[in-house]
C-alpha cells in the first residue's frame, strides 16, 4: 500500500542581498530592507525570501510581518521603526469595506486570528486604504495606506518574518518522522520505519525519479537524467507492507 509524503517545494531565491538587520525573535527570523516599494510588491517580495540557518539547518519561509501579540508590537516597532519618520509595511489588508466601520474586514496575510491591534488615534481613516503600515511619528501604532504607493522619500521598510517551512506537521505526522531538513540544495527526511520504494511525482502524477528504498529520504531536486527540476511543487510517494497515510507539508 502507499503512503503519500506531501511537500510543496517552492524553488525560491535564498535570502535576497537587499535584505538586512536580521533578528531572531519568538523561534521566527526578520529582516528589513530600505528598497522603495509598494505594499503589492513588497507582499510579493516577502513571499519569494527563504532564510536557511546554517546552525539548526532548518529552511525558514518569508512572508511580511505579522503582529499578533504586544510583545512582537514592542520588537518589530523598537528594531525596524526606531528613527524618526520611519514608516514599514505590515502584512495585514483589508478584505472588504464597512463603511461605518472601518475597523472590520481586516486580516493576516498568513491566516492567523486578527484579535490583537495597535491602531493609531483616528485609524483606519479611509475606505480606500486597505493594507496596514506602521508609523515611528505615532510610536509604531498602525495606519491603513493604499496599497499601491511608493513613498520615495523618508524611511519606508519592508520587513519580512520567516516562519519555520515544517511547522505545519501535526502531532500524528511527527510520530512518523524523525527529522526533516530543507534547503536550497536538497530535502532530507529520515522516517523512522523504512519503505518499500520512494518516487517523485509532480502535481499531474508524472514521475519525476525514483529514490532507493530507505527510512532515510534524500532528494537533490534532479529528475531521473540528473536535470534539476523546474520551480513548483511536488509529492514524495513511499511505499510500505501496510497502508497509512502521513500528509506533511512544507510551505
Amino acid at each position: 500500500m502507499k503512503t503519500i509524503l506531501l511537500i510543496f517545494i517552492f524553488f525560491t531565491s535564498i535570502c535576497s542581498q537587499i535584505l538586512s538587520d536580521y533578528h531572531f525573535f519568538n523561534k521566527h527570523w526578520y529582516a528589513s530592507t530600505l528598497e522603495p516599494m509598494s505594499w503589492v510588491k513588497a507582499n510579493e517580495f516577502a513571499n519569494r525570501q527563504i532564510y536557511f540557518d546554517t546552525s539548526s539547518h532548518q529552511a525558514f519561509y518569508g512572508h511580511l510581518v505579522t503582529i499578533t501579540s504586544a510583545q512582537e508590537q514592542l520588537f518589530v516597532s523598537s528594531t525596524y521603526v526606531n528613527k524618526q519618520w520611519t514608516h514599514a509595511w505590515l502584512g495585514g489588508y483589508r478584505t472588504y469595506s464597512d463603511s461605518m466601520n472601518l475597523s472590520n474586514g481586516w486580516t493576516w496575510i498568513t491566516g492567523e486570528t486578527w484579535s490583537y491591534t495597535n491602531w493609531a488615534i483616528g485609524q483606519p481613516e479611509k475606505v480606500s486604504e486597505k493594507c496596514l503600515s506602521m508609523m515611528n511619528y505615532t510610536n509604531g501604532k498602525w495606519h491603513d495606506y493604499v496599497d499601491t504607493i511608493v513613498f520615495e522619500s523618508g524611511l519606508r521598510y519592508t520587513i519580512v518574518e520567516f516562519e519555520c517551512l515544517i511547522s505545519s506537521i501535526s502531532q500524528n505526522e511527527k510520530k512518523e518522522v524523525n527529522s526533516i531538513v530543507l534547503n536550497k540544495d536538497f530535502v532530507k527526511i529520515e522516517l523512522l520505519e523504512k519503505c518499500k520504494s520512494i518516487r517523485i511525482i509532480d502535481l499531474k502524477s508524472k514521475n519525476i525519479c525514483r529514490l532507493s528504498p530507505s527510512n532515510c529520504i534524500y532528494w537533490d531536486f534532479r529528475d531521473a537524467s540528473g536535470r534539476r527540476v523546474a520551480a513548483g511543487s511536488y509529492f514524495i510517494v513511499l511505499e510500505y507492507s501496510k497502508f497509512r497515510t502521513i500528509n506533511i507539508k512544507i510551505f
